[in-house]
């Protein structure tokens, strides 16, 4: 396998603001958010907040990205950070980036320099804003021929709009209430859709106590399924 002869670390960027897709972003250079979506192709997620190990590993994977495992340790028992970054110091070089794990947390490094997703900035390996202390559990070192950037189909994006008049227009027509809530991931919306209070009440609702859809085509299909159900009632 061909392997590029440098990689090198990209700033942070994007909404999703946790530190498996900001690992990624600053590996490969995509948004946080195509990075989650990479994330959730993998995981089966709705939205990404923790991310398990084996799913940020293929997700880079998919990007070209292969990540060869160079030191490992029990859960608590491993080096610190700090521990690390001194044994590591002979190794590390420009142009070699490495994936770290560290007290439940991603951090990328390359020579003298580190991220991760707290930070979101390029900064001294040094640094004391970095989790110096946390116990290391995995260090991957990481190599790639293409980089290929994850990201969302477009079209995805289009079908997503124009469900946001349809669902619009049907909660009108069939009395139900749509709350959108600025999503806790910070990567996407998240919705509450209620029907009307007869059909709320009733003991055979199919959504009772469960309200949240994730997208607008999720809303779409609930108001439609709420409306149906509203007919039976009749």
């Amino acid at each position: 396998m061909k392997y590029m002869k440098s990689m090198k670390l990209n700033t942070i960027h994007g909404k999703n603001r946790y530190c498996g897709p900001a690992a990624i972003s600053a590996i490969t250079g995509a948004s946080t958010d195509d990075a989650a979506y990479a994330i959730r192709q993998r995981s089966g997620q709705r939205f990404v907040k923790g991310a398990a190990i084996p799913y940020v590993i293929a997700a880079l994977r998919d990007s070209g990205v292969f990540a060869d495992r160079v030191y490992s340790a029990p859960v608590g028992k491993g080096l610190t950070f700090a521990q690390w970054r001194k044994h590591s110091k002979a190794d590390r070089k420009a142009g070699v980036v490495y994936l770290i794990v560290a007290g439940n947390h991603y951090q990328v490094v390359s020579g003298r320099k580190a991220t991760c997703g707290r930070l979101r900035e390029i900064v001294s390996i040094a640094d004391k804003r970095l989790k110096q202390r946390a116990r290391v559990y995995a260090v991957w070192k990481l190599s790639a021929s293409k980089i290929t950037p994850p990201s969302q189909p477009k079209r995805a994006k289009d079908l997503n709009a124009s469900a946001r008049s349809k669902a619009r227009r049907l909660a009108t027509q069939h009395g139900c209430k749509i709350d959108i809530d600025q999503g806790y991931d910070g990567e996407r919306n998240h919705y509450w859709v209620f029907g009307p209070d007869h059909v709320e009440a009733h003991e055979d609702y199919i959504f009772s106590g469960d309200h949240i859809a994730y997208d607008w085509v999720d809303v779409v299909d609930r108001i439609e399924r709420i409306a149906a159900f509203a007919e039976t009632l009749d």
